[in-house]
């Protein structure tokens, strides 16, 4: 008996839809930890920028002292 089914190469709508809604469950699952993450990123940056800020104020406050001193002998 012949086999009635020709082969096709390719994929099924059925399989097509599995892997769509896999990617986009993974994408609702992701997307909020990225948005997070990103949260995170800013704040450390904030951080950093008022310490970097804070450390350039001293240094100069220690120069203009340094500077009054020395003038001063």
């Amino acid at each position: 008996m012949k086999k009635l089914r020709k082969k096709y190469k390719g994929f099924t709508l059925i399989e097509v839809l599995v892997v769509l809604f896999i990617i986009g469950a993974m994408a609702i699952i992701l997307i909020p930890n990225m948005m997070k993450q990103a949260e995170k990123a800013q704040d450390t940056k904030d951080i950093i920028k008022t310490t970097i800020t804070s450390a350039n104020n001293e240094l100069n406050t220690l120069e203009s002292e340094m500077k009054k001193n020395n003038n001063g002998n």
